[in-house]
């Protein structure tokens, strides 16, 4: 949340001399009920609309109810959200720079959530899977014989 804040300023900041008008120019600080809220959105994934308006539309056939926050808003905090700090990320070629730096936080955040809330005791069976991926990221893996070459591995 700080730093979702902290990257609108230096948006702001760094933008303050373009000629077009900027859409958000209106930004109000997120605070703590306002991020459970665009938590909550983004975890109503589940519900999959083909485009992220159509979560917020009036037609009572392809509605959802009591959604929690507005859509130009959903679409602000989409655009700033940020979980760490640019200005402290080691730079790209340096040995020690960790390729999740941008969510470190909020993996560190959810792996203590996680502990305190499961305690594993006896017949655990964890089970690796492969999760099929299209974008770049360092640790993905090359599967060729696999009809899509590119996957991530997953431990559930």
């Amino acid at each position: 949340m700080t730093e979702t804040n902290r990257m609108t300023d230096q948006f702001y900041s760094s933008n303050l001399q373009l000629g077009r008008r900027l859409i958000f120019q209106q930004w109000e600080a997120v605070d703590i009920p306002e991020m459970r809220k665009f938590i909550g959105t983004l975890l109503s994934g589940l519900d999959h609309k083909p485009i992220i308006q159509s979560y917020w539309t009036t037609d009572p056939l392809l509605s959802t109810p009591a959604f929690p926050a507005k859509c130009d808003r959903f679409k602000e905090i989409v655009k700033f959200n940020h979980f760490n700090d640019n200005n402290r990320e080691p730079p790209h070629i340096s040995n020690e720079r960790d390729p999740l730096y941008k969510i470190c936080p909020l993996l560190e955040q959810l792996s203590a959530s996680f502990k305190a809330a499961f305690k594993p005791e006896r017949k655990i069976c964890i089970d690796d899977s492969l999760m099929l991926y299209k974008g770049r990221i360092i640790f993905h893996q090359y599967m060729p014989l696999k009809r899509a070459h590119f996957r991530i591995k997953i431990f559930a």
